[in-house]
Formats: C-alpha cells, structure tokens, sequence
C-alpha cells in the first residue's frame, strides 16, 4: 500500500485477498461431484487441478472459470468412478493439498 495508507478490512478488495483461498466439494449419489475453488490468481493453477482430477480419473463433465484482477473462481462439475469412494470430504483433502502445494495457503472451507 501506499505511504501511510492502510487497508480498509470492510472492503470487497484488500491485500487479505492475496492469502486466501476457500475450497468446497460436495458429492451427490456417489459420482456426481461440484468442486469449487476462489483462489488468489497464478499461473499454473489450472494445470494442477486438472492433473488432480487426472490422477484419480475423474472426469470434467463442466467447467467454469471466473477471474478478475486478483481472484480466480473454479467452479467444476465431475463424474466420480462409482468404485472411487471418494466423498466430499476426500476431495477437499485433495484440493487442501494443491493450494498448500501450489499457492502455500492452507484453504477455508466454504
């Protein structure tokens, strides 16, 4: 920030929107899956979770990305294989991990 200027908390935007991230998974009837991600914007984000997804073979039925200057938000629609049993809170263990790995910020969760 500037000389003597401080952030305001109460704000929408504020240099805490660098440091946090919130992840959220829900799985519906054993296969479906929503995953959701707001994180701060890198590059690379995007290729970790998809070899995130790969590496359990799980596969993207949608995808949406919504960005702006500072925060990128991962919305992903998937198909678990039934004999997965991976549930909500496996997959948010997996993307937990990817923001420590990727982003060194430990997640909240939705």
């Amino acid at each position: 920030m500037g000389a003597g200027r401080r952030s305001n908390p109460y704000t929408h935007s504020n240099e805490l929107d660098m440091l946090s991230a919130q992840v959220s998974a829900r799985v519906f009837n054993g296969v479906d899956a929503c995953i959701t991600l707001s994180v701060p914007k890198k590059r690379g984000i995007w290729p970790a979770i998809m070899q995130t997804l790969h590496a359990y073979n799980i596969e993207v039925v949608n995808a949406t990305l919504t960005t702006n200057n500072r925060t990128d938000f991962h919305c992903i629609h998937c198909k678990l294989e039934e004999e997965s049993g991976l549930d909500s809170d496996d997959l948010e263990s997996l993307f937990d991990e990817l923001c420590i790995r990727e982003l060194s910020i430990k997640p909240c969760r939705a």
